[in-house]
């Protein structure tokens, strides 16, 4: 897999080279079904930070990607579900398949991802994948893929078989880099797609026959679909203008003033083509003759990719805005927040610590307060402390003694079982009096100690240089907080110290809780 490359999918700048139409066929590998991971995901509160593809799911709702680790679903009237996991690292491209699922491209880890409606996820990977981005649902009844690195087209059946075919080296730049992008399927059962390294388009059967059209107007070709005319249409992000393709290969080609590096085209309910006019910040509207109309406005700032809804509209994401906008096929646009409501009214989905406090939640380790709070600034006290980590591992047989190990911790005390717990396990010993202290709150050397201890991590040699400024090998906490460092569950304060004798939040337990258990489990 190729590192350094994955940009914004408007900002890919590569050499173009003009090649013949000739037509070949490509020689598919060997098909192979992996088995694919299967998770279900957290359906999550927290922030979509950059939508960028959408489609419309088996279910009546768009569904969308996030490559900041998430996949998005938006009902007609604007109400957003968003699904997380850490196998969600980059997840791009995203479409319907035809066996009731959303499928979807997953750069970070060169995988076909697949989205049930209710939220499970199933990656598959294959040595033949090498950065997929664009996908189709097919005429055959898999799932088509541009491989952007792979110089291949591949396609994924319901099962996860996995099918390639290479481009021939013919028709590949001298780079050998197709960049092939976006894929779509034509209204003659077979697959059309766009690259970034040549100047043509491609048609490629079900078998495997792949024949190419050039035209002086091609250049730098990025999204396409079917039109309602029975043509393709695509966006010529480096001519500035509209594209239609013929199934038999006829290029025209349509320009205006104001089309300035167009992305995104989908047939709209109205019999016309609509596209994301990206650069201009409009969007466009054009009819099977060429007459091309420009929609701008509050609302459309920043446009990326589009489709056609359900509901007889247009819907749009803006990958900067956080948004999901949508245009009736008369213009009126209406944007929606893509950010879901935060999991507690003093944490919005925007917070810094959303993701590890909504873990907390998620996994019943932290409920909060009663008036709906969690208090993300507050102190972790010690007692606190010990019911998040007895919760967190899950420990609810234990049996507390009948005589309290501590002097201040009686059997009547609140977190009395939590804190035995603590004892019972060797995770904290408390103070040389015999006292616990539940009330102080918690260091972050004392959280340290707590959680190496906790995961029992026994093993882990410090090493002789310390991480920390503040943090010399002759600290009491050194191995502890070394071990924080050496799993990368902190990184410390910008200054390069790491503050051991600061209370820690509620919010930076989250945190240390979510990073330490996760990595300790994937």
């Amino acid at each position: 897999m190729r590192t350094g490359r994955r940009r914004i999918i408007l900002h890919i700048a590569l050499a173009a080279i003009l090649l013949h139409s000739t037509g070949s066929s490509p020689a598919a590998t060997a098909a192979s079904t992996p088995m694919p991971q299967v998770r279900a995901a957290t359906s999550w509160d927290c922030a979509i930070l950059n939508p960028l593809d959408i489609t419309t799911g088996p279910d009546g709702a768009l569904w969308f990607t996030d490559p900041a680790g998430a996949i998005g679903r938006i009902t007609t009237a604007g109400v957003v579900t968003a699904f997380s996991d850490p196998l969600l690292e980059l997840p791009f491209m995203i479409t319907a398949g035809a066996d009731g699922n959303l499928w979807f491209t997953h750069l970070a880890s060169d995988a076909i991802g697949k989205i049930t409606p209710a939220g499970e996820i199933s990656m598959y990977t294959d040595p033949s994948l090498d950065q997929p981005w664009g996908i189709t649902a097919g005429p055959d009844g898999s799932v088509w893929y541009a491989n952007l690195y792979g110089s291949s087209i591949g396609r994924i059946e319901p099962d996860g078989t996995i099918t390639d075919f290479p481009i021939p080296a013919e028709h590949l730049p001298p780079s050998g880099d197709l960049n092939a992008i976006d894929i779509a399927a034509g209204p003659d059962g077979n697959l059309w797609f766009t690259n970034l390294g040549v100047d043509w388009i491609g048609r490629l059967t079900p078998s495997g026959d792949l024949t190419t059209f050039e035209d002086p107007s091609i250049v730098r070709p990025y999204g396409i679909a079917a039109g309602p005319d029975g043509n393709l249409w695509f966006a010529n992000q480096g001519g500035d203008s509209i594209g239609r393709i013929t199934t038999d290969g006829v290029v025209s080609s349509f320009t205006a003033a104001g089309l300035v590096d167009p992305a995104g085209i989908a047939a709209g309910p109205d019999g016309n083509v609509w596209f994301t006019n990206h650069a201009g910040s409009t969007i466009g509207r054009i009819t099977p003759a060429g007459a091309i109309s420009l929609f701008s406005g509050p609302g459309i700032d920043d446009p990326v990719l589009i489709t056609s809804g359900p509901d007889g509209n247009l819907w749009f994401t803006k990958n900067f805005g956080n948004a999901i906008g949508r245009i009736t096929p008369a213009g009126v646009v209406t944007t929606f927040d893509a950010r879901p409501a935060g999991p507690f009214t003093d944490v919005p989905s925007n917070h810094q610590f959303c993701r590890d406090i909504q873990w907390l939640a998620d996994n019943d380790i932290a409920d909060g307060f009663p008036d709906g709070t969690f208090g993300p600034t507050l102190l972790t006290s010690r007692q606190a402390m010990a019911a998040f980590l007895r919760h967190a591992l899950d420990d609810s047989s234990f049996t507390p003694p009948t005589t309290p190990t501590f002097s201040d911790v009686p059997p009547t005390h609140t977190f009395y079982a939590d804190i035995e717990w603590l004892a019972a396990n060797d995770i904290a010993g408390g103070f040389p009096d015999g006292t616990f202290g539940p009330a102080l709150p918690t260091s972050r050397q004392a959280m340290a100690a707590f959680l190496r201890h906790a995961l029992d991590d026994s093993t882990f040699t410090p090493p002789t240089t310390p991480t920390f400024s503040d943090v010399p090998p002759t600290h009491t906490f050194y191995a502890d907080i070394e071990w924080l460092a050496d799993r990368r569950i902190t990184n410390g304060f910008p200054g390069g110290t790491f503050e051991p004798t600061q209370p820690t939040s509620r919010q930076a337990m989250a945190a240390f809780l979510h990073n330490a258990l996760v990595s300790s489990t994937t």
